[in-house]
This record gives C-alpha cells, sequence and structure tokens, in this order.
C-alpha cells in the first residue's frame, strides 16, 4: 500500500510541477529570455518587447512594470529596467520582489542605489531574504 501512495504523491507531485514548468515556457517573459542565447534570438527580442509594451500600456499596474523591467534586464537596457522596477516600487512600496528586483536592476547603473534596494527588500521580507 505505501508503494500506491508513493507513485500518486509523485504522479501529484510531478503533474504539477510541469503545469508550473508549461506555464512558464508560455510566458512571454520567460520564452523569450530563454530564446535570447539560441537561433531564435529575434523572436525572444519580440517576446520580450511585447511584455515592455504591456508594461508601457500600464503604467500603474505595479506587476507590469516589474515585468517590463525585468524584460529591459534579459535585454541589458539598464537605465530602462532601473526605471520601471522604480515605478514598480512606487506603486507598490511594500512589495519586497520589487525592491529586491530595483536591486538587482540597479547594480550596474547605481551600486549605492542597489545595496539600498536589497536592503530594503530585507526588512520587509526577512525570512524571504
Amino acid at each position: 500500500m505505501r508503494v500506491v501512495w508513493i507513485v500518486l504523491l509523485l504522479c501529484v507531485w510531478g503533474t504539477g510541477a510541469w503545469a508550473e514548468e508549461k506555464a512558464e515556457k508560455e510566458d512571454p517573459l520567460y520564452a523569450g529570455r530563454d530564446l535570447l542565447d539560441g537561433p531564435e534570438r529575434e523572436k525572444g527580442i519580440e517576446l520580450l518587447r511585447k511584455v515592455i509594451a504591456d508594461g508601457a500600456a500600464a503604467p500603474k499596474d505595479a506587476k507590469k512594470q516589474q515585468r517590463a523591467g525585468r524584460a529591459h534586464m534579459y535585454l541589458d537596457e539598464n537605465e530602462e529596467a532601473m526605471a520601471a522596477m522604480e515605478r514598480a516600487v512606487t506603486l507598490e512600496p511594500e512589495n519586497a520582489r520589487y525592491a529586491f528586483w530595483l536591486g538587482a536592476a540597479a547594480l550596474p547603473v547605481d551600486v549605492d542605489k542597489s545595496i539600498a534596494s536589497f536592503e530594503r527588500a530585507t526588512t520587509l521580507d526577512p525570512k524571504g531574504a
């Protein structure tokens, strides 16, 4: 009987992981990122530009700003990435994840701002840091 439970748990866990992986591959942010280093680079850039356009169309949506910032980061557009992350943090100042991503985006541009953002993320979510 124990073997049956183990098999069932593995099937359920495997299905959830597969569904999560499939959703990530269908997301233009991740799909675009994954295509950048291969022969379909232009398709990857196109997908990331779509994410950036979604952010531009929704300036009051913190999640879309954060996603646009990450897309800019994948394209090595550091100033634009930092600006989008700053908008996300301004819209949701208590969101530790957005503070973290601002720190990551700021690192190539402004080390002091990056450190401050990472410290803010740690303050907002000490257990997640």
